[in-house]
């Protein structure tokens, strides 16, 4: 059997994905992001969450903008209802804006922007 397992310069593993996967977790088990990456990341995180809470209350007028529609929203979704979008700027600014607050709480169609999956795809959520 012939596996084409290299694409875009990557480097090509084959192999059981089970005891590939496993091998790989042994290995990573003692590996740590440097301290200083980790103290940027939070440092960026938290002015970012500052953004988005400018961004929620921009106070648009005629009408809000979409990014205070959104927090609206994620502001009156519980912890554990979920966002089901697709195709337009939502998902785009979902991506950015939405606080989630469970790891289920984001559901967003990317690769078709599917008009119209957002209705079956919440009866599925």
């Amino acid at each position: 059997m012939d596996f084409d397992a290299a694409k875009n310069g990557a480097v090509a593993l084959v192999g059981d994905a089970r005891a590939g996967i496993e091998s790989l977790a042994g290995r990573l088990n003692v590996y740590q992001v440097d301290a200083a990456y980790r103290e940027q990341a939070a440092r960026l995180n938290q002015e970012w969450h500052k953004e988005v809470g400018r961004l929620y209350g921009l106070a648009h007028q005629p009408l809000p903008a979409q990014s205070e529609v959104i927090g609206a929203v994620n502001d009156a979704a519980g912890p554990r209802d979920v966002v089901v979008c697709a195709a337009g700027s939502m998902p785009g600014d979902l991506h950015k804006l939405w606080r989630s607050r469970d790891p289920k709480q984001y559901h967003v169609e990317y690769g078709y922007s599917w008009m119209g999956y957002e209705i079956a795809g919440a009866l599925g959520v």
